[in-house]
């Protein structure tokens, strides 16, 4: 079985000495090939790359093609995603000394450090109203787990209370529940990674997808229906769908490089994702969602990962 490369949250780091990581990805570096694609066009996306020597957070203008560096940043900036109302990023960044989850605006001015813990925050998920946002943090225990916190730092809420490593929370499109990855029968970083959805309100977590393989990187689909992954096939990863009842799994991609980290067009009609033979040479692609008409938005030598398309 392949093990996967992005359950360990943390990226080697001569300040923290921390081992590497890539989890949940949201990032993308694009093309003038993107423009041609009409389910992202006239989209702002948000990417991450190691095109400059460390990893960035890009944004690629959905008009004109340009892209522009927003983090600039010696540290360790990834994990980028678009608040509902458009204006605003939140990320990882190791830039303190530890990870911790960063708020700026979409130009990237305006910087505030949203946890301002001592342990490692990481893997921002806005809520549907943009009100809160979803986390993943080791503060409580050496295995990270879930929380909530107001988009002004107060009302940390911990959702989790268990040993096991979890990670890639995401919202669901009415706000009553998250989307979630956890290690079954392993603690940090351990395990085989499957699919469960917690209802927010009853505070219970039911397992969505579990099947032989590593599953990881949930996405909602904007109308709530279906939640795309990455899951394990022997020694590679594929892309996923399912019914957010658990019924009707798919492989959409049957590829023989490595796929991850899916995320939805706003319509719901395609899905992007990150794709290669690793560690380091991996681009965007995009399809739609049954897996056809693909196309490769990014080809640079860098790595390229976690696309995030910015709302309507």
């Amino acid at each position: 079985m392949a093990s996967c490369p992005f359950a360990i949250d943390y990226i080697e780091d001569s300040a923290t000495n921390r081992t590497a990581h890539m989890n949940h990805l949201p990032f993308l570096p694009f093309l003038a090939l993107l423009g041609a694609c009409a389910a992202t066009a006239n989209h702002d996306l948000a990417f991450v790359t190691t095109r400059d020597g460390n990893y960035e957070i890009y944004v690629r203008n959905g008009t004109d093609g340009s892209m522009r560096n927003l983090t600039q940043h010696e540290k360790l900036d990834r994990q980028p995603a678009w608040s509902p109302d458009r204006t605003h990023i939140a990320f990882t960044s190791s830039r303190t000394g530890n990870n911790e989850v960063f708020i700026m605006a979409a130009d990237g001015s305006s910087l505030r450090n949203l946890t301002e813990h001592p342990g490692n925050d990481s893997q921002p998920a806005w809520s549907p109203d943009g009100q809160r946002l979803a986390f993943v943090s080791d503060r409580d225990q050496d295995s990270r787990e879930l929380y909530l916190i107001s988009v002004d730092g107060s009302g940390v809420q911990r959702l989790t209370h268990n040993t096991v490593y979890e990670e890639s929370p995401e919202w669901s499109p009415d706000g009553k529940s998250l989307v979630f990855a956890r290690m079954v029968g392993g603690g940090k970083g351990q395990g085989d990674g499957e699919i469960f959805v917690r209802d927010l309100a009853a505070a219970t977590d039911r397992l969505v997808v579990q099947r032989d393989g590593f599953d990881g990187a949930p996405s909602w689909s904007p109308d709530g229906r279906r939640i795309a992954f990455h899951g394990g096939i022997g020694e590679t990863f594929d892309i996923f769908l399912v019914d957010a009842d658990g019924s009707n799994l798919v492989n959409i991609t049957h590829d023989s490089i490595e796929c991850y980290q899916p995320g939805w067009t706003p319509d719901g009609a395609r899905i992007v994702f990150c794709a290669g033979t690793g560690p380091n040479a991996y681009d965007i692609w995009i399809a739609t969602a049954d897996g056809s008409a693909r196309r490769q938005l990014t080809h640079h030598p860098a790595r390229d990962e976690a696309p995030t398309i910015r709302p309507r």
